[in-house]
């Protein structure tokens, strides 16, 4: 809501509302592309988990310190 208050503001104090109507476009582009990415990601990730794909690696880890934690992730993440 703050975003298109913002834009409403923005073209009202442009005089030019074909260069604000082209800015527009291309910010909500921008953000569809982000919003369906990660919707992407977020689905993959739920079918793993829906069949238990992230047990493999749970199972396996062992430690009970943070620290420890931390790092092994970081380690089979990267």
């Amino acid at each position: 809501m703050g975003a298109g208050l913002l834009w409403t503001i923005y073209a009202v104090s442009t005089g030019d509302h074909l260069l604000v109507s082209h800015q527009l476009s291309e910010s909500i582009a921008s953000t569809a592309e982000i919003v369906f990415f990660l919707i992407g990601a977020m689905t993959i990730v739920e079918v793993i988990d829906a069949h238990n794909g992230f047990e493999v690696i749970t199972s396996r880890i062992k430690t009970k310190k943070l620290s420890h934690l931390l790092w092994i992730v970081g380690f089979l993440s990267f």
